[in-house]
């Protein structure tokens, strides 16, 4: 009777374990969802997974936006690493509001939001000061502008989901992108460089890169030269020459 009374409490711990190794599992993959695209007109919502392990929610997520807080992440649903979900947000707001990702109930905590972001200009809308209380949003004023008609608002990188680094720009739901920044041509002008490149970032989201050797060893160095607008989305940087015999550029997005 001992052995058998044994036999069944090394059961009921085996069991535990795998119950926590799966709330641990369920837990991590919640902190690597991230909101990388929202439409105010349209009210949809991207959600992507920026980890490595495939997850399934255990309970709903709610989204939360100037205190409402009727759409929500089923529970039971399965998010594979890199996928983008698409939901229907009720009721956003189309000029100015806050949307912010829950893992619970708790709207008060800011410990309880995953992911969002803040557009339209006014100050401290629904609950932007508490997501910047923990680093979740620069500020209670920080805010990305509202897109143009037709447009969403995406961040230029997963990274960039915490800052105000977002562009209004065609809609790319269901598979999230970084974005693409194209060199167009790099002219000799005698005692400069002349570059031409394409991006959906303003003017001033832009740096330069440079270094004199493409070899893994040697270091790209920023630099934040003039950048200006030829035609929508459409920009030139003036680069003076150095002595160096070699020069290799590329553009950064911030």
């Amino acid at each position: 009777m001992k052995r058998l009374l044994a036999i069944r409490a090394l059961r009921g711990t085996a069991a535990l374990t795998l119950a926590a190794q799966f709330a641990a599992t369920v837990q991590a993959g919640i902190n690597d969802l991230r909101i990388t695209e929202v439409n105010p007109a349209t009210g949809q919502v991207e959600v992507t997974h920026i980890g490595a392990t495939q997850f399934t929610t255990s309970s709903s997520l709610p989204f939360c936006h100037r205190f409402n807080y009727f759409t929500v992440i089923p529970a039971n649903t399965t998010i594979s690493p890199g996928e983008s979900k698409v939901f229907v947000v009720a009721g956003l707001n189309t000029t100015d509001s806050d949307i912010w990702l829950y893992r619970d109930g708790n709207f008060t905590f800011a410990s309880s939001i995953i992911t969002g972001m803040k557009y339209g200009p006014a100050a401290n809308v629904g609950r932007t000061a508490l997501a910047a209380s923990v680093g979740l949003w620069p500020s209670a004023s920080a805010f990305v502008p509202a897109p143009a008609a037709g447009q969403s608002l995406q961040p230029v990188s997963i990274e960039a989901t915490r800052t105000t680094n977002w562009f209004s720009g065609t809609p790319n739901f269901g598979s999230f992108s970084p974005v693409q920044i194209q060199i167009l041509r790099l002219a000799d002008a005698g005692s400069a460089y002349v570059l031409d490149f394409t991006s959906p970032l303003p003017a001033n989201a832009h740096r330069l890169e440079s270094r004199t050797s493409l070899s893994p060893d040697v270091a790209w160095i920023e630099s934040s030269p003039t950048v200006t607008s030829n035609a929508p989305n459409q920009f030139q940087i003036t680069i003076p020459k150095s002595t160096n015999t070699n020069e290799f550029f590329r553009i950064k997005g911030l």
